[in-house]
């Protein structure tokens, strides 16, 4: 039963059907591995604007919740252990979650509880900058969605549904979560007592994660061959977020700030691992960028690029590097390249079945000379003009060249 009328959701009940937008690329983000060290796998629920990131990841003791504050990794353990996950992070830095049975907020060194009375669990998902938090608890067989606002805890239960959480909330109070209902599961956006339903086309499953300021919102869902896809959404339009090389694939978008940076997790073969997505929009494009590209049974890249004013350098050896050939493109994981003392940074391996050879080599001033070579792409159906694009963290450019295309191997 409601308790709350304002907060009853089986009342204003209107449709929302995202139109496809686009299938977000390498040209769109890039992407950044989060591997907490020592972890058997990460995954990332939150971030902030100043970029700190929360998350959660699992060793041999257990789970546990962590802070990523730029390069720093924070471990936020709370009894009874092993079962601690962060979630949620405001713009003061208050982080929210769960110790596996109860919720908590961290503000600082200072816990403090998150129990709704009489439940016989609590789990916080989010916090907002005005420490409005959201999440889910249960009672009896039912799981109710919940708003605190000061010491008031409001319930929040999706119409006919036997389970409900809510997952985001922004500064203006725009209510972000999901729900179970005789029909199935369902996302939802919750403002003004108003409940909006959230389905991206041809999804069996659409599962809503976060909130931004502007209102756009971020999540999961499957479609109709069972593969997981991470999206954005303005509205009217949603935008796909898959990493490269994720296997199926499988990427789950958990959260997202005002600049549009999105975190989550996806597993590829060698586990889970979270990520940090971020827009082509922030990146320090390069002053310069240059390519030839031949293409046959395989590929071969030379290209010259400089660094751009603001940049702050590279360091493939502790930074993600993403490379785009035509319809082809590939994400080199952080720690994969090593180095000789001339300056050059070397990569070989098979990523995702494609055999790769990446040398990237320091030619002083902020120049770098690329060499690459993959053999096993699919690079069926490439015309000219081809697109190459290179990005290396937060720093990255793309060309529109004529390629050599040796028609007689392909």
């Amino acid at each position: 039963m409601c308790r709350d009328k304002m907060m009853c959701l089986s009342g204003l009940v209107l449709g929302l059907t995202l139109g496809i937008l686009s299938s977000a690329s390498a040209g769109t983000y890039t992407i950044t591995t989060i591997d907490v060290p020592g972890a058997d796998q990460t995954q990332a629920f939150g971030i902030n604007n100043s970029g700190q990131i929360v998350g959660l990841f699992s060793d041999l003791t257990g789970f546990h919740g962590f802070l990523k504050d730029g390069d720093v990794f924070v471990t936020i353990d709370l009894p009874p252990g092993g079962s601690t996950q962060a979630l949620g992070i405001n713009g003061l830095g208050q982080i929210v979650g769960t110790n596996g049975v109860d919720g908590f907020l961290k503000a600082g060194a200072t816990v403090t509880d998150v129990i709704v009375p009489g439940a016989f669990f609590t789990t916080a998902w989010g916090i907002n900058d005005g420490g409005q938090i959201v999440g889910a608890f249960g009672q009896g067989t039912v799981t109710h969605g919940f708003l605190l606002s000061g010491n008031t805890f409001t319930p929040i239960d999706g119409p006919g549904a036997s389970f409900t959480e809510a997952t985001g909330i922004n500064d203006s109070g725009q209510i972000v979560g999901n729900f179970v209902d005789a029909a199935g599961f369902h996302g939802y956006s919750l403002k003004n007592g108003a409940l909006t339903l959230v389905q991206v086309p041809g999804a069996t499953v659409t599962e809503v994660h976060g909130i931004d300021s502007s209102g756009h919102i971020v999540g999961s869902s499957v479609d109709s061959a069972g593969v997981t896809h991470g999206f954005v959404s303005d509205g009217p339009a949603f935008a796909a977020v898959d990493v490269p090389g994720a296997i199926a694939p499988f990427t789950q978008a958990k959260g997202m700030n005002d600049r549009g940076q999105v975190v989550g997790w996806f597993q590829d073969a060698s586990g889970t691992h979270g990520f940090l997505a971020t827009p082509a929009s922030l990146l320090v494009p390069f002053a310069a960028f240059t390519a030839e590209v031949e293409i046959g049974d395989e590929f071969e890249l030379k290209a010259n690029f400089t660094l751009g004013p603001g940049s702050n350098g590279i360091d493939p050896l502790t930074e993600d590097v993403t490379l785009q050939v035509g319809t082809f493109s590939t994400r080199i994981p952080a720690g994969s390249f090593k180095s000789d003392e001339n300056g050059s940074f070397q990569f070989e391996g098979v990523i995702a079945g494609v055999t790769l050879e990446v040398e990237i080599q320091a030619l002083g001033g902020g120049r770098f000379e690329l060499s690459a070579e993959g053999e096993g792409a699919n690079l069926g159906g490439i015309v000219n003009p081809v697109e190459v694009r290179l990005v290396i963290r937060d720093d990255g450019g793309s060309a529109t060249v004529m390629a050599e295309l040796d028609q007689g191997d392909r």
